[in-house]
């Protein structure tokens, strides 16, 4: 997928919507005009003496509203599911699931 990612522009710039960490695959939902994406728990490596450490949650899994600016209106590469670029609390992009339309 990152080859994918790589090829995406933040909507009306010509800036990229990925680096290494910022896009992944998601659930997502259409709900009363709008899309929600399910963002998955962000993860932390704690340091260790031993090694690079285990890896912990920051916080749990939560649903949040697409911006209808941050949408591509692009192919999604994948047959279900969407595609969510989220950095520093902020959508950066969204592929929405195909829809069959």
């Amino acid at each position: 997928m990152r080859a994918t990612y790589r090829h995406w522009k933040q909507p009306g710039t010509d800036a990229s919507c990925y680096s290494d960490q910022d896009c992944a695959p998601v659930t997502a939902e259409w709900r009363a005009g709008k899309w929600f994406a399910l963002r998955q728990a962000e993860s932390f490596a704690v340091p260790d003496y031993q090694g690079r450490g285990e890896r912990l949650p920051l916080k749990q899994s939560e649903w949040i509203a697409i911006p209808e600016d941050k949408i591509l209106r692009v192919p999604n590469p994948t047959i279900e599911g969407a595609h969510l670029c989220y950095k520093g609390g902020e959508v950066i992009c969204f592929v929405p699931p195909n829809s069959g339309g």
